[in-house]
């Protein structure tokens, strides 16, 4: 891409809230990208800074500026049984530049997968989640409780400050 023809570009950025309140952050066209604010205007300022940041990493290597993905995030309720008990958890579906999707439970600390369908994603979540809350029951810990909040997307805008070819 040549820089001085764009000099703002747009990401799809997935928010999800966190039961303290706080905001879980990723970029899908950069995984790397995963950022946690405690407002979600903190949340906004660190995930701009923090795409700004890659691009610019991207330009000193010498490697190719991600573009944004096409497919846009998905966002349901995955069924999860654990020790015959039926739960169930809002899944964040975030598609990948090589195709299939990462996955996360935003509630389960540390739940993330990925498959290569949306189904093979959805069978990779019960199984990621399901394997983590066993592990809570063997330590005695309760069942953390689905996000309040329904995650969401938006496109943030991106300002880069270098001018190069």
């Amino acid at each position: 891409m040549d820089i001085k023809q764009a000099k703002q570009l747009s990401y799809t950025v997935t928010f999800a809230p966190q039961p303290n309140g706080s905001y879980e952050v990723s970029v899908p066209a950069m995984p790397e990208c995963l950022i946690d604010g405690r407002t979600l205007e903190e949340a906004r300022l660190l995930t701009k800074k923090a795409i700004e940041g890659y691009i610019e990493e991207c330009l000193q290597e010498g490697e190719a500026i991600p573009e944004d993905l096409r497919i846009k995030p998905v966002f349901e309720k995955v069924a999860v049984t654990v020790q015959s008990k039926q739960l169930s958890y809002t899944v964040i579906f975030e598609p990948t530049e090589e195709g299939g999707y990462v996955v996360r439970v935003p509630a389960i600390q540390g739940c993330v997968t990925q498959g290569e369908t949306l189904q093979e994603a959805r069978e990779m979540a019960q199984d990621a989640a399901a394997g983590l809350l066993e592990v809570l029951v063997e330590e005695g810990k309760p069942f953390p409780p689905d996000i309040k909040e329904q995650p969401f997307y938006e496109k943030l805008m991106v300002k880069l400050h270098a001018t190069t070819t």
